[in-house]
């Protein structure tokens, strides 16, 4: 990643930075500094609507980044219901999309079917080899196997049999990515 978007990134998860910076020199007998206009600061929702909107292409990534870091479920779900599984998991780095599947795998219980779907996208996309994520990948699969087959022993009625399904495949997918792990 270039040093500017390595910058930016760090400055936007830690806004005082940039004001401590004005105000320190400023502090010390410098120049005045012209500082832009305060801006209020945008809730997180309102932060991941400007990236989705971002012209002339949006900024998934980021979008998908910032809902993940708000460890808030609902905050994410949202975002979910704003992008399409299959468009948007091919645009997300390997980090955001293996943090995806960790948060979306944790409780299937609820939003199953839309967590699902993002799962089906997400998980074979991932890229075990990556040297950001290749030591979190085993960890975060086996933690999608279990919760899975949790969810398929709690499943019934009509879509217990599409769960058992769907859960067998993201199984299959799983143990290709980490070969020590069974595929049954």
């Amino acid at each position: 990643m270039p040093l500017q978007q390595r910058l930016e990134g760090l400055l936007e998860r830690h806004p005082e930075w940039s004001q401590r910076g004005a105000t320190s020199i400023e502090s010390h007998g410098g120049a005045s500094v012209p500082t832009a206009p305060a801006q209020p600061s945008l809730s997180p929702r309102e932060q991941i609507l400007r990236w989705l909107n971002q012209s002339p292409v949006p900024n998934d990534d980021r979008a998908f980044h910032l809902a993940l870091s708000q460890s808030d479920l609902e905050t994410l779900m949202w975002l979910c219901e704003q992008r399409s599984p299959e468009l948007v998991c091919e645009k997300l780095s390997q980090p955001v999309l293996l943090s995806l599947v960790q948060q979306l795998s944790f409780d299937l219980r609820t939003h199953s079917e839309r967590k699902l779907a993002y799962l089906e996208e997400a998980v074979p996309l991932i890229q075990p080899s990556d040297p950001v994520i290749a030591r979190h990948v085993e960890p975060t699969m086996r933690q999608l196997v279990e919760h899975l087959d949790e969810q398929v022993l709690r499943a019934s009625g009509p879509l217990a049999a599409s769960l058992r399904t769907r859960a067998r495949l993201l199984r299959k997918v799983a143990a290709l990515l980490v070969p020590t792990m069974s595929a049954s």
